[in-house]
């Protein structure tokens, strides 16, 4: 593939994260926390652990796949930005932090957003474990792209 199909490629990726990641934002409490009773009631099949609604387990485990959720979907758009940036720029720290800077402001509007959704707020924590996600995902392909970089290049020194 051509760099400028890679990173129209790369764009709808963003694009389809973004939207994905507003839907769910654009819910309002009632249907976000439905969303998350379900990824729960799932989790106790697999596990069969009963837990009973209202329990403190019950919010401990609710609390922790919420903050998953953030933190995966954050760490997952966070690829396809950085992939994108490098096709830009070569420097991987430059291309690591403009990453970062992108979605932790995506993270930043994200939240902003749910201000005007009802029984929604602006969640400080959540904005925190949107950019952890964001930083660890991009810290694992600067370091993938750095190694990357350093077996390429000592191959192609090599002489013949």
């Amino acid at each position: 593939m051509k760099t400028k199909q890679i990173r129209i490629f790369l764009i709808a990726l963003i694009a389809l994260f973004g939207l994905i990641i507003f839907i769910l934002s654009a819910q309002n409490a009632e249907s976000s926390n439905g969303l998350s009773d379900k990824v729960l009631v799932w989790l106790r099949v697999i596990t069969w652990k009963d837990i009973a609604e209202k329990s403190y387990r019950y919010y401990t485990y609710v609390g922790v796949i919420r903050q998953l959720a953030h933190f995966s979907l954050y760490a997952v758009s966070a690829v396809p930005v950085f992939l994108l940036i490098y096709t830009y720029k070569e420097k991987i720290m430059t291309v690591y932090f403009l990453t970062i800077g992108f979605v932790g402001l995506y993270a930043v509007i994200d939240e902003f957003h749910q201000l005007f959704v009802s029984g929604r707020s602006f969640q400080i924590f959540d904005m925190v474990t949107d950019l952890f996600g964001a930083l660890c995902a991009s810290s694992v392909m600067a370091f993938v792209t750095f190694i990357t970089n350093v077996i390429y290049n000592e191959h192609s020194n090599e002489k013949v």
